[in-house]
């Protein structure tokens, strides 16, 4: 009956998204554009922006807009075109969570550029997208667990985005491959890419990125027993998440401190920040993250002896689960 939870590692750097900044006049704009196109590169552009621009919402008719683009491109050996719609039908393809499709787009993309990188070795456009695209790929195979390729093609992103100073895959880079690391239970191993990841993070002020290393840092020191330092740095992630108020943040700060406490015997600390955690979870309505939570309130009057208020707990759990089954 008793099932724990591990300390949450934040891999949610360890994915790609697009931020949407299309408003829906935007999008009736663009396809009014559209319909008066010539086929042209201009034609071509307008379909790549509309495939990202409702992607987020409607992905079977953004991939008609991105498959039409790589049709028109091809007709008018347009390959920066062809490029851009291949990295729109990835998306879609890991959003639908077809992995392996996603992967072969990737890979289309990935040949244009580098072929255009030979010929023009010197393009600092051009390595910066090839390390965006290869760091893609790595996502891709970490989702897939095929670790080995993964980390292939992360160095492949890192050495890229180190020669053209591209910060922002610098600090990606270094968390997932921490991230693979802290999976296979690598955690010392995992802490010089998470300390590299927060040096730059810092040089960069960005706090999100702060906070997720602190996060990343504290899990390695968790799983590697060292619980009061582990401790320390999730205080760190919670002090910058509340600042920026971001409560599903702040609720897995409270969560991994209480598994952390409860971990050293102190099952009373560990309850007060399992309760806080449960009060943000419950607010926000996430019934997984709620479910979690009950079990471990449960799992934590279990080892206190108090059956009684453990029974009541875990049952909750369970009784989210079976509903959500």
């Amino acid at each position: 009956m008793k099932k724990t939870y591990p300390i949450f590692l934040f891999i949610l750097l360890f994915s790609f998204t697009t931020v949407n900044l299309f408003a829906k006049t935007n999008i009736d704009s663009l396809i009014n554009l559209l319909n008066s196109a010539n086929e042209d590169t201009t034609k071509v552009n307008l379909l790549n922006l509309l495939t990202d621009a409702i992607s987020y919402k409607d992905t079977s008719l953004s991939l008609n807009y991105a498959q039409q683009a790589v049709e028109l491109s091809k007709k008018l050996k347009y390959i920066k075109g062809e490029s851009k719609a291949y990295k729109e039908i990835a998306y879609i393809c890991k959003k639908k969570s077809e992995l392996y499709m996603s992967l072969e787009y990737l890979f289309l993309r990935y040949d244009i550029i580098e072929e255009l990188l030979n010929n023009n070795p010197e393009n600092i456009d051009f390595k910066i997208q090839l390390s965006e695209c290869t760091y893609r790929i790595a996502v891709i195979y970490n989702y897939q667990g095929v670790y080995n390729k993964s980390v292939d093609f992360l160095y492949k992103s890192l050495k890229l985005s180190t020669e053209t100073n591209h910060t922002k895959y610098i600090i990606l880079a270094n968390f997932s491959l921490g991230s693979i690391h802290s999976i296979q239970k690598d955690n010392s191993d995992a802490l010089p890419f998470y300390n590299a990841a927060l040096e730059l993070s810092k040089k960069e002020n960005n706090e999100e990125y702060i906070a997720v290393s602190y996060n990343n840092i504290g899990t390695s020191y968790g799983n590697m027993k060292q619980y009061d330092k582990a401790i320390e740095y999730f205080n760190k992630s919670y002090k910058i998440h509340k600042g920026l108020q971001n409560n599903r943040s702040i609720a897995y700060c409270y969560a991994n401190i209480g598994l952390l406490y409860k971990k050293k015997g102190d099952y009373k600390t560990a309850l007060e920040y399992y309760f806080k955690a449960l009060k943000l979870r419950t607010e926000l309505n996430g019934l997984y993250e709620i479910s979690k939570t009950y079990n471990n309130i449960g799992n934590c009057y279990n080892s206190m002896g108090e059956y009684n208020n453990a029974l009541k707990y875990l049952l909750e759990a369970n009784k989210i689960v079976t509903k959500k089954g």
